[in-house]
């Protein structure tokens, strides 16, 4: 009892067969208390409450010595309430004892009651025939009291799709914002072909967006993608039935108004380096950084464009601590450092958290061209350690009017004004209104002047209210980086029904229909599915894992019954949606990353939670990691063999057990043969124990994984 690291002897506690129970531990000194968790099954469409009766007298023992605190206040309460694919599931939480006056009364029987009350009327009941055939065991298996009753669905507003009807479609990809040109010939080339250019209609996210229309090509102002799984944004191309929203004119004659000098600008400096998935646990919190700053200093190069370098500027840095310090009576972190001969030291912050913190620079600390950045971590304060992330720096200026790349992102403040941007080489120069960039307008009536080789644009504004401009080269139109025919969607179909989902993409498509082919021949119904066609039907055409979980949600609530069960994903996946570290590997099948207790990490599961809010996975789901068809080809071998002679194999009666060296985390190699323990006696265990192997560990892994095993197991650190 209490807290003994040394096990010198135990008691047999006889429990019901397949359930489990939690012994809490306790403090040093006491015993800990006992907890029973059930999984029961509910009925669909109502409420449900709990009542427990003791069926026996009760059992008093002497309170602990701190007396309640922590104790439970009633012997048992209903959790998480949640659907296993159609089956409906109560978490109940049973607390066999109850703190009374001086004593801690404990309940040898009880009775629990369910009580189904309110309707639910965004649930309903199902017969069995349209639940998954194959889960029938596992949902019998699932609750201590299994019932076709417990059968049912979850009814939602339906999953938003979004195919286009009878027409075709070109998905046209875009990586950098900015104005873009798309030649007539490229989009034939691709498969599209073009009848009337009038009629050519641009969307993206299904909203009208407008394009200017030239002899050979359209243009249109493309913009990169905010959401983290993208690395690029889908443009929509389609002609239709009558001409398509074009952008329009908006007049910039100069005259004789006032001169606009400067204009605001804020620079942002960003490189994405390192991922590190321990920290901003959030959705939306950027895991990219630029460095990790500690004690020493570390610098970065800004470089900056024309400016008055008399006007105040303003630093703003923004980073996420790394390490936390809860010993400590101060923050754990301050940003320190020093530019152009300006130093400074932020305010404190704590623990992983983000913080931004900003500083007003006088005229002269920094100049046109190159200005370095010295940053670390200040010290000043009681954490043992201070390290944090810098995830980028800005700058606000006064900027002037000189184009950079052939190229000029700026705002104009309202009211008239002239404004005169020099510096461009190129041939042919553009100037658009940006201010709704959906929505652009090509400003017109500029004047153009040359001298020592460089060109000046000059035009007027007009309005009260600022508006946002982009000057710049025929050079400097972007080109989409890659045109796409989208696949006619059969998502939708009202006669689709399947038991086994592949998604694969079309590099794949030979061996997953040979997966397909196995499984049909078992008596399954099996569907390959393009993984580009789900993209097109459920995401506008862009690369994102939600889109697969909102076709899988979609097949489990609209397809005919039986729904489908398993769900198997082809090809690879990768973190680097982006491609910030410039490998161009492929993401065959993007997976979705979810915050854990501990860092944010891939998971596949997410996508099969589709009934319900909860994580509770509603079909059977696994990937095929493979990144060419030969591995697809020898995985798909090994699986056939384990399928159809997987008992005649030795491999099938091998347990590989790898264990780490004992440290502050854990006894690794205890628990592992704690583990062994449990295996069979038909099965032979290999244990590979870095304490015994040393060195050799690396090798002697390699070997037993490519020997075969049906299970390996590791315990440890990365």
């Amino acid at each position: 009892l209490g807290l003994p690291r040394h096990v010198d002897g135990g008691i047999r506690l006889d429990l019901p067969a397949g359930r489990g129970m939690t012994i809490l531990q306790g403090n040093e000194g006491r015993s800990p208390l006992p907890r029973l968790f059930l999984n029961v099954g509910v009925l669909p469409g109502r409420r449900v409450s709990l009542r427990i009766t003791p069926l026996e007298a009760a059992i008093p023992f002497p309170l602990p010595p701190d007396g309640k605190g922590g104790l439970p206040k009633c012997l048992g309460e209903i959790g998480d309430i949640v659907f296993f694919g159609h089956l409906k599931i109560a978490r109940v939480r049973v607390n066999p004892f109850l703190p009374e006056g001086e004593r801690l009364h404990f309940y040898r029987r009880l009775r629990l009651s369910l009580d189904f009350t309110d309707p639910v009327p965004t649930e309903r009941r199902i017969p069995a025939q349209e639940a998954a055939r194959p889960f029938a065991a596992l949902y019998d298996a699932a609750v201590v009291n299994p019932s076709e009753r417990w059968l049912g669905r979850v009814e939602t507003q339906g999953v938003e799709t979004s195919e286009t009807e009878g027409e075709t479609v070109l998905d046209i990809f875009v990586e950098e914002t900015g104005f873009h040109e798309l030649d007539l010939s490229a989009m034939e080339e691709a498969g599209f072909p073009i009848t009337d250019p009038s009629h050519l209609q641009l969307f993206r996210g299904g909203e009208p967006v407008a394009i200017e229309e030239t002899p050979s090509a359209i243009r249109f102002y493309g913009e990169a993608p905010q959401d983290p799984f993208l690395r690029f944004e889908v443009y929509r191309l389609v002609e239709g039935d009558a001409p398509g929203l074009r952008i329009g004119t908006v007049d910039g004659t100069p005259h004789d108004e006032p001169r606009l000098e400067t204009f605001p600008d804020t620079l942002h400096f960003e490189e994405n380096r390192e991922a590190h998935f321990n920290v901003g646990l959030g959705e939306k919190d950027d895991n990219w950084f630029w460095s990790r700053i500690g004690g020493n200093e570390s610098t970065f190069r800004l470089e900056l464009p024309p400016f008055d370098e008399d006007a105040p500027a303003r630093l703003r840095i923004t980073a996420r601590g790394e390490t936390t310090d809860q010993n400590s009576m101060t923050e754990d972190h301050r940003i320190a450092g020093e530019i152009g001969g300006f130093s400074f030291t932020s305010f404190g912050f704590d623990g992983l958290t983000e913080a931004t913190v900003e500083f007003p620079l006088d005229p002269g600390v920094l100049v046109e061209g190159e200005n370095l950045l010295r940053i670390r971590a200040a010290g000043e304060n009681e954490a043992v350690v201070d390290r944090f992330f810098l995830n980028h720096v800005e700058i606000d200026l006064s900027r002037r009017f000189v184009a950079e790349g052939d190229e000029l992102r700026f705002v104009g403040e309202g009211g008239a004004h002239r404004i005169a941007i020099s510096g461009f080489t190129g041939n042919e120069l553009f100037l658009y209104d940006i201010s709704d960039p959906d929505h652009p307008r090509r400003v017109e009536g500029s004047e153009i002047t040359a001298q020592g080789g460089e060109k000046t644009l000059t035009f007027a504004t007009s309005g009260e209210e600022s508006r946002s401009y982009l000057a710049l080269s025929r050079e400097r139109m972007r080109r989409p980086p890659r045109l796409r025919l989208a696949i006619p969607s059969t998502l939708t179909l009202p006669s689709n029904q399947a038991d086994y989902l592949i998604i694969t993409p079309r590099d794949f498509r030979t061996g997953a229909e040979r997966i397909a082919l196995f499984h049909r021949e078992r008596g399954l119904s099996v569907k390959v599915i393009d993984v580009e066609e789900i993209y097109d039907t459920f995401s506008f055409g862009r690369e994102t894992p939600r889109a697969i979980a909102a076709f899988l949600r979609y097949a489990f609530e609209e397809w005919l019954t039986p729904v489908p069960s398993y769900v198997l994903l082809v090809g690879d996946g990768h973190f680097d949606f982006k491609n910030y570290q410039n490998t161009n590997v492929p993401n065959y099948i993007p997976p979705d990353l979810v915050p854990t207790q501990f860092l944010k990490t891939v998971s596949d599961n997410v996508l099969v939670a589709v009934s319900g809010v909860d994580l509770v996975p509603d079909m059977a789901i696994g990937r095929l990691p493979v990144n060419t068809a030969e591995e697809l080809e020898a995985i798909t071998d090994k699986i056939f063999l384990y399928e159809l002679n997987g008992n005649l194999q030795p491999f099938v009666r091998r347990v590989i057990l790898v264990s780490d060296n004992a440290d502050a985390a854990g006894d690794f190699e205890n628990e592992s043969n704690a583990l062994a323990q449990r295996v069979p006696p038909s099965h032979e265990t290999e244990k590979i124990y870095l304490s015994q192997q040393g060195e050799g560990t690396h090798d002697e892994i390699l070997s037993a994984w490519n020997g075969g095993g049906v299970f390996l197991n590791y315990l440890g650190h990365g």
